[in-house]
């Protein structure tokens, strides 16, 4: 039970900005993949869009959401919600676990 050593500290402010960034990069990978396939073009591979869940989950579920983006598509959204629900929590544990922020 004891914490691990951080490895980079950051401030509150730090780490807040960084969760934006990434969530903000999560969501317009979102609005880019619904955009091309309203245009016919390239697409963001579901199996991209599922590993930016894992670290970006609040940005996906708002692409999903706000864009109604893969709303529809069942198999994706089973797979899209669990790994939000682990990427979070394995975020929270290693904040918690690690002393990772407000150094």
């Amino acid at each position: 039970s004891e914490a691990l050593p951080p490895c980079l500290p950051m401030s509150y402010a730090e780490a807040f900005s960084l969760f934006a960034a990434i969530n903000l990069l999560t969501f317009c990978a979102y609005a880019r993949d619904k955009f091309a396939a309203i245009r016919g073009h390239w697409r963001t591979s579901e199996k991209t869009l599922i590993a930016l869940s894992f670290i970006g989950g609040i940005g996906a579920i708002a692409g999903i959401a706000v864009l109604k983006h893969k709303n529809r598509k069942t198999r994706y959204l089973l797979l899209a919600v669990p790994t939000v629900i682990m990427g979070l929590t394995a975020s929270l544990w290693f904040i918690a676990r690690s002393g990772f922020v407000g150094r």
